[in-house]
């Protein structure tokens, strides 16, 4: 195994620990995360039962990740790079259900909960989460991925942050690099601070209007019925589900990254720069959690070979409500590094 980069080693400086820890986690709170996890679980039973989709459970330092893994029909049909999905902040693995049973016709999909989120096991109370979240899909991936059968690594928001550094320390195993609306880039303690704000809910419908913000947000001219229905669908599951999403977002490990995240976790521009494998770079137009900042920081350092798309009808995550349109994204990627 590699060494592995020394970012969590170096001391943290410009990081929003003035922010105060949020108060523990009620007992009401509770009983809807443990009803979540028991509508996950069932979710996923399905997900076996009809599709034939994998559950893996992978060990690690850390604690077990369970993984999304979906097959062709036969072993004969593997014929392309496997593919590696990381989620975003406080995401789920079964996000990616869209993409993995369309483009695993012809090849293995893996699709793993980060450490603490989804079914994975929770971090240890006295662990540093960055550090252990990241070594942790650190050993999944190298579980995953061979260095013989190299994989286009696809991630989102903080995923794509994770893929990253992936292909920095692995070149050999990362065939191409797919990045929807990642985050990673360096900004300016205020800046920080402020998009830390975009996670601390102070009530249940902040959270619920946190969900819509998830989604391609409508276009002043789409005023048809199936664009009115599609918003007024995205605004009743935010209402249904704020005070899920309000619980989930006030574990103290989920809560802690964004504050415990400073100048010394960030990419930097030689990093970016020194990448040589192929990269598609996504970012929708109607993006509305991701602040512009990150944006133009990797259009400025992105390498020159890098191809960069800005989707009309994309929002922050695209695998939500325009799943075809990225998986033909995803799939051109795809035949364009394989020829």
């Amino acid at each position: 195994m590699k060494p592995r980069l020394d970012i969590n080693e170096a001391p943290l400086e410009n990081t929003p620990f003035d922010l105060p820890r949020l108060a523990p986690l009620q007992e009401w709170e509770k009983k809807l995360l443990q009803g979540a996890a028991q509508t996950e679980k069932a979710i996923r039973a399905s997900l076996r039962a009809l599709y034939g989709v994998k559950l893996d459970q992978f060990p690690t330092q850390a604690g077990n990740l369970q993984s999304l893994r979906f097959e062709p029909g036969t072993a004969s049909a593997l014929q392309d790079s496997p593919l590696y999905f990381i989620h975003g902040y406080n995401a789920l693995a079964s996000h990616w259900v869209p993409q993995g049973r369309k483009l695993s016709r012809t090849r293995r999909v893996h699709a793993p909960d980060l450490l603490g989120h989804g079914l994975s096991d929770d971090p240890a109370p006295d662990a540093w989460y960055p550090e252990v979240l990241d070594q942790s899909l650190e050993e999944h991936f190298l579980g995953a991925i061979e260095e013989k059968d190299p994989g286009i690594v696809i991630g989102n928001s903080l995923g794509g942050w994770l893929a990253t550094r992936l292909a920095l320390r692995y070149p050999e195993r990362v065939r191409g690099l797919v990045l929807i609306s990642p985050a990673g880039a360096p900004l300016s303690i205020d800046d920080h601070r402020e998009f830390v704000q975009t996670f601390r809910f102070k009530k249940a419908s902040e959270a619920g209007k946190f969900f819509t913000h998830l989604h391609a947000q409508p276009a002043p001219q789409e005023t048809d019925i199936k664009s009115r229905l599609k918003q007024a669908q995205v605004r009743a599951t935010a209402q249904a589900l704020a005070p899920v999403i309000y619980a989930l977002f006030r574990r103290p490990w989920i809560e802690s990254l964004p504050r415990e995240t400073g100048d010394a976790h960030f990419l930097k521009p030689e990093e970016l720069q020194s990448l040589k494998l192929p990269i598609l770079f996504i970012w929708g137009k109607r993006e509305a959690i991701m602040p512009t900042q990150m944006r133009e920081w990797y259009r400025a350092h992105l390498p020159k070979h890098a191809k960069i798309v800005e989707p009309e009808g994309f929002g922050h995550c695209p695998q939500l409500d325009q799943a075809h349109a990225l998986n033909e994204l995803i799939s051109e990627f795809s035949r364009e590094i394989s020829r």
